[in-house]
């Protein structure tokens, strides 16, 4: 259990940014920044932002604005015996505060049973005594988050899968405008056919400004839409020719 106490002052010019932790809070639109912006100038950090061991774990954004402007802030300490943990404080604070889109709340779900997983054997005790059953993870985050056991389960192959992403296409699925459902995500590394494999180190080679434009985007979702409605063993038996035509399309909105 933490305990949360109040920092000196003199301390807070110390605060140092782990990029591992703010990684772990879903990222906030310009236009959401410039309202906390215009927020904090209005009315000041109204806020605390909490630390732990000098690193911040909740109000990254805050923070760089009250630097910016020279605003002052408060802090509270807390207290945890690892960084699995302070992981851990992380998830939960931002599944109970924020909103958070569908997609958002499965990764953080998916982040934290792992995080759980690895840290205690997959299973955590039921009570104090010492004849309470063990209860397993999975289960003890379903009764919390009001969702199945399996819900879990497939939260943490979502994490694992959205985490291996590129930060463009991470951030762009997390914001709920993807058209691709979650297993198409889960599976995306396991779908091999000729065209894909073009495609997929034509983007590698794309600077990553162009990525961001619509017409990729649109040419994306097209591509894999295509993947979606064509079983994987027909795209196995498709010739060459077949499969480089099917991926065309997206090529050239690519290459636009």
């Amino acid at each position: 259990m933490t305990q949360a106490k109040e920092l000196m002052p003199d301390q807070k010019n110390k605060l140092k940014i782990d990029d591992e932790f703010r990684n772990l809070i879903p990222a906030i639109t310009p236009e959401e920044k410039s309202e906390l912006e215009k927020s904090i100038l209005a009315e000041g950090c109204r806020e605390s932002l909490v630390i732990w061991d000098g690193i911040i774990l909740d109000g990254h954004n805050r923070f760089e604005i009250c630097r910016q402007h020279k605003i002052n802030f408060e802090i509270v300490s807390k207290e945890f015996k690892d960084r699995g943990q302070a992981k851990i404080w992380i998830i939960s604070n931002q599944l109970s505060r924020r909103n958070l889109t569908p997609e958002q709340m499965s990764l953080l779900r998916g982040e934290r049973y792992n995080l759980e997983k690895q840290s205690i054997g997959g299973q955590l005790p039921k009570g104090g005594g010492q004849n309470d059953p063990p209860v397993k993870t999975a289960e003890k985050l379903a009764k919390e988050y009001g969702v199945s056991p399996a819900t879990i389960k497939r939260d943490a192959k979502f994490a694992e899968a959205v985490d291996k992403l590129p930060p463009e296409e991470k951030q762009y699925i997390l914001s709920g405008k993807s058209k691709k459902t979650k297993k198409e995500i889960m599976n995306k590394g396991k779908i091999k056919c000729l065209g894909g494999d073009m495609l997929a180190k034509k983007i590698k080679e794309m600077p990553s400004g162009e990525r961001e434009s619509n017409q990729f985007k649109e040419a994306y979702e097209a591509f894999y839409e295509e993947v979606r409605r064509t079983k994987r063993s027909k795209w196995r038996e498709t010739s060459k020719k077949v499969a480089l035509k099917r991926c065309q399309n997206i090529i050239d909105l690519i290459n636009v």
